[in-house]
């Protein structure tokens, strides 16, 4: 494989995203972003689903520890 092309693919995105002011995030379609950002609907199903394991390993941990580690493991997927 030419890692040469790759690289130069890579670059000129990351150019073309400096250029256009949107480095980090950019809600463009067909442009990469660095962060995402959740809110909404989805922000909605993450915090349930979080607050459901809370509720259900209560007994076994604190309910602040299951939520915290639910939503940086959603998070990270």
């Amino acid at each position: 494989m030419d890692w040469i092309t790759t690289l130069r693919a890579q670059q000129a995105d990351f150019i073309e995203r400096l250029k256009s002011g949107c480095l980090l995030y950019c809600d463009k379609e067909g442009q990469h972003s660095e962060l995402t950002v959740i809110s909404g609907e989805r922000l909605e199903r993450l915090r349930h689903f979080c607050w459901q394991m809370a509720e259900k390993y209560k007994k076994t941990s604190s309910v602040r520890n299951v939520f915290i580690n639910n939503l940086k493991g959603k998070l990270g997927e």
